[in-house]
């Protein structure tokens, strides 16, 4: 199936990122509310256990696709990354949409750490005290990168040269003082959904 090897080829780029999948593969399978299994299900289904892929979809579920009295549920979700799929919730909704397919509601809930850095005041010069104190590692950060060969040593590398160019900011400059402010310009009340 055509389609499966294109998702293939993407998730191998992608690599261990997690990543959700929503698509009509008209494929039948007892595992997503269809009454019988065809060869594409049974693809498909060999495609999510290859993948280590979540399915999203439940079995008792409305039907995603409706049209002139059939019903199917070839709308399929899936996702790859154990903590996003435990943080997802996935409904069938049946509300009017002039389409043959339903609207389906995924929600991720996720716990998400918020980094704050400070900001150096560049503009009254100390580049050049900036630059003496990243000398004295550079020729060791340098070598650390050009000896990296695998993604995991480039990683760290990168992440010394980020440290070793903050610590030398923090020696040369002096930092921003700034207020922030976060301003919500798009929302107003006439946004506000009124219910009768």
């Amino acid at each position: 199936m055509e389609t499966l090897q294109e998702l293939h080829s993407i998730l191998t780029d992608l690599g261990d990122e997690r990543v959700l999948i929503c698509a009509d593969l008209n494929a039948y399978s007892k595992i997503w509310g269809y009454a019988n299994e065809d060869t594409r299900g049974a693809q498909v289904e060999d495609f999510l256990l290859a993948q280590q892929l979540y399915l999203l979809n439940e079995t008792n579920c409305p039907p995603t696709f409706e049209h002139c009295g059939r019903k199917g549920w070839s709308d399929l979700s899936f996702i790859k990354g154990t903590d996003f799929a435990n943080s997802c919730t996935w409904k069938v909704l049946e509300d009017y949409n002039h389409s043959d397919h339903n609207y389906i509601l995924i929600e991720a809930l996720f716990s998400q750490s918020h980094y704050s850095y400070p900001r150096f005041k560049t503009a009254y010069g100390g580049h050049r005290r900036m630059l003496q104190h990243l000398g004295q590692k550079t020729k060791q950060l340098v070598q650390q990168i050009e000896e990296s060969n695998t993604k995991d040593h480039l990683t760290k590398a990168t992440e010394e040269l980020q440290k070793a160019i903050f610590a030398a900011c923090r020696k040369a400059y002096k930092i921003k003082k700034f207020k922030l402010k976060i301003n919500s310009n798009w929302w107003n009340h006439n946004l506000q959904i009124k219910k009768k």
